[in-house]
């Protein structure tokens, strides 16, 4: 996906693979460590639709051992991403491409902590395939969060690649999308450096 002005990284179709999970060295299941995700729904999202939307998402994620926390942190001790839905990208970026889904301002690492998802695109984009428009807006929350985890590149295949056609639509719809084992590892250690640095700052505002 190409890098726009304002250096957006800018998804438009994202092409499926299939890829296991991350197992520990034991076999076992991964611990699932948990990060919170903000979700700003500008766009009037219908609940029915953005809570199926959150599921799928989730269950993505657990496939690589990170448990999605949609709802509060009393303790305000774990690390959050925020995901914007907003109606399109005409009022919040420049020359984003037609066919772009969401995108992700980059910070100053390359990285940043927040992402859109163009919910008039995902939805005219699910008309079109035929396809169930919460499990398009799962994927593409999916693939943003991935890069405010794994940085702006694209990969050649799985969730992260930048484009698909009505072959990986129909994997989406089987929920065969999937990250590779790397990039799983690599979310887990990104999440659990985010961990340890939200709990440093519990530590220091502590004292």
């Amino acid at each position: 996906m190409a890098k726009t002005a304002r250096n957006l990284v800018v998804i438009g179709i994202v092409v499926a693979g299939l890829a296991g999970t991350t197992p520990s060295a034991s076999g076992a299941e991964p611990e699932l460590l948990p990060i919170r995700i903000l979700v700003g729904n500008v766009a009037g999202v219908r609940p029915d639709m953005l809570v199926r939307a959150q599921t799928e998402t989730a269950r993505v994620y657990a496939a690589v051992g990170i448990r999605l926390v949609w709802e509060g942190d009393p303790l305000n001790l774990l690390p959050h991403l925020t995901m914007r839905i907003v109606s399109g990208p005409d009022h919040w970026f420049e020359r984003v491409a037609a066919t772009a889904l969401g995108a992700v301002p980059a910070g100053d690492d390359g990285v940043g902590r927040l992402a859109y998802a163009f919910h008039e695109r995902i939805q005219a984009s699910a008309r079109r395939q035929g396809t169930d428009p919460a499990t398009i807006l799962a994927y593409v929350m999916a693939h943003e969060l991935g890069h405010l985890l794994l940085g702006k590149s694209h990969s050649s295949t799985g969730i992260m690649s930048g484009h698909w056609d009505r072959s990986e639509t129909q994997s989406i719809e089987r929920s065969a999308l999937r990250f590779t084992n790397e990039q799983g590892k690599s979310i887990r250690s990104t999440v659990n450096e985010m961990s340890a640095d939200r709990r440093r700052m519990a530590g220091i505002v502590a004292h």
